[in-house]
């Protein structure tokens, strides 16, 4: 292919070959020459393609291959607009192939797109391949695709679709996960789609949700992700029958070890707000006043990026709940680059939501009083310092709405905890119960 003369030969062969090259590319990943050919070229100052054996890399032999077909073929914006990326390193590195193969899927929706009918049907029946790698670097192709329009317009959606579907239950974890992300790609290449696919796009996401085979949450991530994207394009009648099950299905995320699961996990819970609305009001209205206490209690989450989150699920959440006072100290105060004077403000907070929640304040303190076992010292900290504005603004008429007993005794145990900050916390809490 590196002669001028091939170069009718390449056009007319552009699916096969660059469909052959990419998922050698995949193949050639992390491959070494084997020992005693490596050995065998000791002495000899013949080289391979210009390298000599100690150094040949059997990837990037199929990486600049790819190359050339592609300048070859007429493609050298797509080579260009990789390389911008440093998508070729990328294919090359095990960690971030499936990475390096969605910049070129990209570069060729934008550089090459009457190529790509011909490459997805060249590509499809590799989705059934027996090698990981091969089915890794199709289903990245193809879940980039969907986030671009041409799919549409070439009207290839649904055989995209419909092979990455089939890849839900690939043994595979990162296969899975490159399907989920493909689906939730529909919501920003093919908006106008998601409605007639929303059955399936909404069940993919909620499974991946549940994924138990996800060491490092990546499944789990993406389809959080990507049922954030999806929620913006569907209607309240569309998710009524599963909203309940996604408000529960996220509520652990909310206390995750990993900061990326905890911030994903709130930013999903404030887009469902979406949906806090004619049929779905009443019970949306119980499961934010069920994640009430976790949001307020991660505002001062060691973590920046939880803290923002938690910022929006607030403010997008606080109409649903039909405060004015609530509402209107969320939007004033929760904006997400803006500091916040956390003690104050729950202080200012807790007197709004006694005057009017009061019917679910027991509620609040008995969930207030989970967190007192929490790992992180903020969060026991924080929740010792909610309890405490809350005694100090009940009104006396009122001390019968909590059990004032327990949230003694609980505060009490805190008193022993080994770091400093909760221990101060909590013993200012149980200096307010002198009014009682």
């Amino acid at each position: 292919m590196s002669e001028k003369e091939s170069k009718e030969a390449v056009v007319g062969l552009y699916p096969q070959l660059f469909s052959a090259l990419l998922v050698r590319i995949g193949c050639s990943v992390g491959l070494q020459l084997p020992k005693d050919f490596t050995s065998s070229q000791k002495d000899r100052k013949t080289s391979i393609h210009g390298r000599s054996a100690k150094t040949f890399d059997v990837c990037s032999c199929a990486v600049d291959a790819l190359q050339t077909m592609l300048r070859r073929g007429g493609s050298k914006e797509v080579v260009k607009a990789v390389e911008a990326e440093g998508g070729w390193e990328m294919m090359k590195v095990p960690e971030k192939h499936h990475d390096g193969v969605s910049l070129l899927a990209r570069a060729m929706t934008k550089f090459a797109g009457p190529r790509i009918p011909g490459i997805v049907e060249t590509l499809n029946p590799l989705l059934s391949s027996i090698y990981e790698n091969q089915r890794i670097t199709v289903i990245a192709f193809f879940a980039e695709l969907l986030s671009n329009h041409v799919v549409s317009e070439l009207m290839l959606l649904d055989v995209v679709l419909h092979s990455i579907m089939g890849k839900l239950v690939d043994s595979s974890c990162t296969v899975r996960m490159l399907a989920i992300r493909g689906l939730g790609n529909i919501a920003i290449g093919s908006p106008e789609k998601v409605k007639k696919y929303s059955t399936k796009l909404l069940a993919a996401m909620t499974s991946g949700m549940d994924e138990k085979e996800d060491p490092n949450d990546l499944i789990t991530l993406e389809a959080m992700s990507g049922l954030s994207k999806i929620l913006l394009k569907v209607e309240e009648r569309d998710i009524r029958d599963i909203l309940i099950h996604i408000s529960l299905r996220i509520r652990p995320f909310f206390e995750n070890e990993k900061e990326r699961i905890r911030t994903s996990a709130f930013t999903l819970f404030g887009n469902l707000s979406r949906f806090g609305h004619g049929e779905s009001k009443e019970i949306f209205q119980d499961q934010i006043h069920n994640a009430m206490i976790s949001l307020l209690l991660h505002l001062n989450d060691p973590n920046a990026d939880v803290i923002k989150a938690c910022k929006f699920a607030l403010r997008m959440n606080a109409p649903v709940l039909g405060s004015e006072l609530v509402t209107e100290m969320f939007q004033r105060h929760l904006h997400e680059d803006k500091g916040l004077h956390y003690g104050e403000f729950m202080n200012d907070l807790s007197k709004h939501l006694i005057k009017d929640f009061l019917d679910k304040l027991n509620c609040y303190i008995v969930t207030t009083l989970s967190f007192f076992k929490s790992s992180w010292a903020e969060i026991r900290g924080n929740a010792a310092m909610f309890a405490g504005f809350i005694i100090a603004n009940l009104p006396e008429e009122n001390s019968s709405c909590v059990d004032l007993e327990r949230l003694c005794i609980s505060l009490a145990v805190l008193l022993k905890d080994p770091v400093p900050f909760v221990r101060m916390k909590a013993a200012e809490a149980l200096g307010y119960f002198y009014r009682f």
